[in-house]
């Protein structure tokens, strides 16, 4: 049972769904600063030693410039380019304090991880609207407080509030949009290109003012109107619907109705999933991660989804965040990675418009997986003077492939849970997705400095092996947005049927 018919009488996207779907989505743009933040954060300044010399004067010499060496008499102090403030020149991160960058990236995303987490509850049992005021409470306040931070464990202990808040945000802000749109609209919202907008801008930030501290600056004033405006952010039609608050469901829609300009539908499906899912909610009580594994169709497709946003994950935080790797310009191979995204965006609702969800996904990942392969095999065999264009080239065309495949997974992935699973569903891939997260600074570490190869063949792997398990995934492209366990409670009875009917010749 689903509303999507009185969503289609409401205009599918009216001036009211046009001006709340602008307003979530650009809400990603201060998101996208916070989780990559030390893509900044964590670049590593020219620095060289300071030593004493017979008159006690510190001196220094060419010879010693971004050396690790113990011996205080020649390395008493290591002095960093002041043009440019990292978290790693405010706090000496280099040498034998280096494995504290990619510690922080670990533990940002373990923050992330546990936001997608508890929000999938929390949205489903308190509502949509709740979780994205917190989240982005949290992230201004978050960023204003990390101006503040007298050390790197404070700031890395910001850095998991905020990636919390994050979490939280990644994991409701496409369902909570999703649910007032048609389903000609979906795979449209995914390619709003708010998130590579926000790093172009951060990456603007930084290079007009290279200090990290600036940028949580700028981080919080962003976020500020959306504090604001997220306060007359109305609850989800769905939601209202099947927690029983019709009323407030009913007095929406009438509000919709005007202000799209559209007479007002008849409402009798709100009143018939309340009592459905009421009759449901009395047989199973309260929704819980569990019931994402309440039948063997469920679970198949939630380990597989879960499996292929962690690989996702993988991929684009591992080549996001080592873009200081590439040869060339730092600034201008971040704004490359974030401009070839709005073509690859474009290209989602193509593809998937014509060769559906299922097949995108699996076209998409295998050629990034292609990508990595083909740059990993660069780095050994192709010739130096070509070699930093190619590679760069390659992990470009790499993320472009993988923005296809991850974004047609996100439409794909919440077409596949009715309404009252949806949340927890979609929270549990974009844990799955921070786990991912999490991994994706080791497979860098596996480079062990600039070395690509290694990194690259990890990815190759997994995004291959990802393309071929969306292939075991129904094709949704077309139909309905399901709000009860109708249907999966019909595929259930259909799957027991099978099993208990004897074969016959």
């Amino acid at each position: 049972m689903h509303i999507e018919n009185l969503i289609d009488e409401l205009g599918g996207f009216g001036r009211f769904q046009r001006l709340f779907v602008l307003f979530l989505s650009t809400m990603k743009i201060p998101i996208s600063w916070s989780l990559l933040m030390m893509a900044f954060a964590g670049i590593e300044p020219d620095w060289f030693c300071l030593s004493r010399d017979a008159s006690s004067n510190w001196t220094s010499t060419n010879e010693t410039a971004g050396k690790c060496l113990k011996n205080t008499s020649i390395c008493g102090i290591r002095k960093f380019d002041e043009e440019m403030i990292t978290a790693v020149s405010q706090w000496g991160l280099v040498c034998e304090k280096r494995w504290i960058t990619g510690f922080i990236i670990a533990v940002q995303m373990g923050g992330v991880l546990l936001g997608a987490v508890v929000a999938g509850q929390v949205a489903g049992a308190y509502g949509r609207k709740n979780v994205i005021v917190a989240a982005i409470v949290v992230t201004c306040i978050g960023n204003v407080v990390s101006v503040f931070s007298t050390s790197w464990v404070m700031f890395t202990g910001l850095r998991v509030v905020l990636g919390v808040a994050a979490g939280a945000m990644q994991a409701i802000n496409y369902i909570y949009q999703l649910e007032f749109v048609n389903r000609k609209w979906r795979v449209g919202l995914v390619v709003i290109p708010a998130f590579p907008v926000g790093v172009i801008l951060a990456c603007l930030m930084f290079w007009l003012s290279p200090n990290f501290i600036h940028l949580h600056i700028a981080g919080a004033v962003i976020s500020l109107p959306y504090v604001i405006g997220c306060f007359f952010m109305p609850e989800s039609i769905r939601w209202l619907a099947v927690k029983g608050r019709v009323s407030e469901a009913k007095a929406l829609v009438t509000r919709i109705a005007r202000i799209n300009g559209r007479p007002e539908p008849d409402t009798t499906i709100l009143e018939k999933i309340a009592a459905e899912e009421q009759r449901n909610h009395a047989m199973l009580m309260t929704y819980s991660y569990l019931d994402l594994f309440r039948t063997r169709q469920l679970v198949k497709t939630t380990l597989i989804l879960c499996f292929s946003w962690a690989s996702s994950s993988i991929v684009f935080y591992a080549i996001s965040f080592g873009v200081a790797d590439l040869s060339g310009n730092f600034y201008v191979n971040m704004l490359l990675m974030q401009v070839t995204e709005f073509p690859a965006l474009m290209l989602v609702v193509v593809i998937t418009s014509c060769i559906g969800r299922r097949w995108t996904c699996a076209v998409a990942f295998c050629g990034t997986s292609v990508s990595c392969f083909v740059l990993a095999i660069a780095v050994v065999y192709v010739p130096s003077e070509i070699e930093g264009v190619l590679i760069t080239v390659l992990a470009i065309l790499a993320k472009s492939l993988l923005i296809i495949a991850w974004h047609g997974l996100e439409v794909f992935s919440a077409e596949q849970y009715p309404t009252v699973l949806r949340n927890l569903g979609m929270s549990a891939c974009s844990s799955g997705a921070r786990v991912g997260g999490i991994i994706s600074s080791q497979v860098l570490a596996l480079g062990q400095g600039r070395d690509l190869m290694a990194p690259y063949l990890v990815m190759g792997v997994v995004s291959f092996v990802t393309g071929a398990v969306c292939l075991l995934l129904r094709e949704t492209k077309g139909e309905a947005l399901e709000d009860t366990l109708t249907r999966v409670k019909t595929e259930t009875v259909a799957e027991d049927y099978e099993l208990q009917t004897p074969l016959t010749t």
